[in-house]
C-alpha cells in the first residue's frame, strides 16, 4: 500500500533545484524511516527502535557500538560508520567511525541530533555485505540516538531536523503497509524549545491509496525545528514504512527573495 504526494508546487520546485545553480544555496534529503512491529494504541516514533525517540537538549559524544564482535574492519560485517548530524550549534557535520565489535569507540563530533547512519566497507570482496549485528549510537546512560540492526547497512528513521540557517520544505510524502497491515500514522512538528504538534491521523491498510494532505505548519520547516511520523496501532499489528523528500534553503536566500518583491 502507497501514499503520495506529488505536483506540489514545492515538488516541481524540488526538481527545478536539482537542474539548477540553485543546487549552491539548497540541499536535498531523501529521509525513510521503518517501524518494524506497531504494537501499541499510543504513538511510536517510526524507526528501527520501534519506540519513542529521545530528543536531547545539549550536544554529546556518541558511543558506538554493534552487538556483534564481526562488525570491525577485518571481521565478516561492516567496519566503518559515516555519521550525518548537527552539532551543539544546530550546524551540519559529519565523521567516519571504525568500529571494533562489542568495544564502544567514541566520535570526535559532539552531536545534538543524528540524521543518518550509513554502513562503509571499503574494498570489500562482497558487495553485498551487511552488518553482522545492530549497530547502536548512544549517549552517557544508554540514550539511544540511532541504530542499524543486524543485516542492514543504513539507519531508517523518519526523523529530521532542520540545521540553522536554513528553512526546510517537504515536498514529496509517501507511506506502505503489506496487504494484511493496518495502523495509523501522524506526522509530527516542534519548533525549537517547544512541544510537538501533531496531524491528523491516516488509516494506512490493505490495498487503499489515499493521498496524504501535509497540513500547512508542516510544509515549511523553521530552522532548528525537528519534524517526525508517529504510527499507531489499528486492529492489528503491522510494520510502517514511511518516507518523504525535503530541501533546505538558506535563510539568507529566502530573505534576498523577499527584499527583492
Amino acid at each position: 500500500m502507497t501514499i503520495r504526494n506529488y505536483g506540489s508546487f514545492d515538488g516541481v520546485f524540488a526538481h527545478y533545484i536539482a537542474a539548477s545553480r540553485l543546487g549552491r544555496v539548497a540541499k536535498t534529503y531523501t529521509v525513510r524511516g521503518v517501524n518494524p512491529s506497531v504494537t501499541s494504541p499510543t504513538p511510536e516514533d517510526v524507526w528501527d527502535a520501534s519506540s519513542i525517540y529521545q530528543y536531547q537538549d545539549t550536544a554529546g559524544v556518541l558511543s558506538c557500538v554493534s552487538t556483534s564482535a564481526e562488525d570491525n574492519p577485518a571481521g565478516a560485517g561492516i567496519g566503518i560508520i559515516k555519521i550525518l548530524g548537527l552539532n551543539g550549534d544546530w550546524d551540519m557535520v559529519e565523521e567516519s567511525v571504525t568500529l571494533n565489535g562489542l568495544t564502544p569507540v567514541n566520535t570526535v563530533n559532539e552531536y545534538i541530533r543524528v540524521l543518518s547512519v550509513i554502513g562503509s566497507k571499503p574494498g570489500s570482496a562482497d558487495p553485498n555485505v551487511t552488518f553482522a549485528g545492530q549497530v547502536k549510537l548512544e549517549r552517557p546512560g544508554a540514550i539511544l540516538q540511532a541504530t542499524i540492526l543486524a543485516g542492514g547497512t543504513t539507519t531508517n528513521m523518519s526523523l529530521f531536523s532542520i540545521p540553522r540557517g536554513y528553512s526546510g520544505f517537504l515536498t514529496q510524502v509517501w507511506a506502505a503497509s503489506g496487504t494484511s497491515d493496518n495502523y495509523l500514522l501522524s506526522q509530527g512538528i516542534r519548533e525549537f524549545g517547544d512541544i510537538f504538534i501533531y496531524g491528523p491521523d491516516f488509516p494506512v491498510e490493505g490495498l487503499q491509496f489515499p493521498t496524504i494532505n501535509l497540513i500547512p505548519s508542516s510544509g515549511y520547516l523553521p530552522e532548528k525545528s525537528d519534524f517526525k511520523f508517529v504510527a499507531k496501532q489499528n486492529n492489528v499489528g503491522s510494520a510502517a514504512y514511511v518516507g518523504y523528500v525535503v530541501v533546505l534553503l538558506k535563510n539568507d536566500y529566502l530573505n534576498s527573495i523577499l527584499e527583492s518583491v
